[in-house]
Order: C-alpha cells, then sequence, then structure tokens
C-alpha cells in the first residue's frame, strides 16, 4: 500500500487536504512541462520566421518577455 493510500484511509481531513493539493499541484506541473515541451518544439519555427524575434512566445497576442 502506497503512502497516499495510507494518507487517505486516515480519516482526518487535515492530511487527505493534504494530499488533494499535492495530487492537484502535481497535475500543474505536468502541464507546465507539457507546454514548456510544445513551446520548445515550436521555437525553431518561430525563430526561422524573419518577422519574429526569438523571445517572442507562440502565443496569438505576441506577448512579449
Amino acid at each position: 500500500m502506497s503512502p497516499i493510500m495510507r494518507i487517505l484511509n486516515k480519516n482526518q481531513p487535515s492530511s487527505r487536504c493534504v494530499c488533494i493539493m499535492v495530487l492537484s499541484m502535481g497535475k500543474v506541473i505536468v502541464v507546465i512541462l507539457d507546454m514548456g515541451q510544445w513551446l520548445h518544439a515550436l521555437a525553431p519555427d518561430r525563430s526561422s520566421c524573419p518577422n519574429s524575434s526569438p523571445r517572442v512566445l507562440a502565443f496569438p497576442s505576441g506577448l512579449r518577455i
């Protein structure tokens, strides 16, 4: 049995809340990593375009860092 399941089996609201927070943060980190890989994959195409600088992210609004 994993430690997370052990925490969930205890009926303590605080430990359950902490476990939910850890799981949700893990999902957020995965989404951020996926976005980073997506932007990294698009970066060569963006930098080869003469109208855009390498610092421009591949967003429709063209936000600059």
